[in-house]
């Protein structure tokens, strides 16, 4: 892709945001893409401060996405699969999230059916042995009781 890296991290900020809750390890796996994608292990003070200051209240999709020309099918299927990766770093699926990667496929004008297989809220019943999963656990208490 481009060096579109500004655009892509408030895409990926947009994801860690989607179910109105930043999670500490959705902007983590924000961090690493976007060191990966810059081939630095340390974002330049500038992004930094654009993840920092990320208003999701402020994010458009669309003036994003418009912003990135020239993107091949193949980008913009990554793209997707990379907001995906941010909504799984929870370990919760959300349809708020589901619906934010629906917004971010239409922008980039993406039919359903190339990125079917990314999103939550079609699963049919089949798939998930003919029941309704139960509702994830809550994450268990990373500080032992005292007990």
């Amino acid at each position: 892709m481009k060096d579109h890296t500004e655009a892509i991290a408030d895409l990926l900020m947009g994801a860690a945001y989607a179910d109105r809750y930043l999670d500490g390890r959705e902007f983590d796996i924000v961090r690493q893409t976007l060191q990966r994608a810059t081939g630095r292990g340390v974002l330049s003070a500038a992004l930094e401060a654009r993840l920092r200051n990320f208003d999701p209240q402020a994010h458009d999709v669309k003036a994003t996405v418009a912003s990135m020309t020239g993107l091949s099918d193949d980008d913009k299927r990554h793209l997707l699969e990379l907001v995906v990766t941010v909504h799984d770093a929870d370990e919760v699926w959300d349809l708020d999230e589901d619906a934010y990667l629906k917004e971010v496929a239409a922008a980039l004008g993406v039919d359903e059916e190339a990125y079917h297989d990314l999103h939550v809220g079609e699963v049919s019943v089949e798939a998930l042995g003919g029941g309704l999963m139960p509702p994830p656990l809550p994450p268990e208490d990373p500080l032992p009781s005292k007990e």
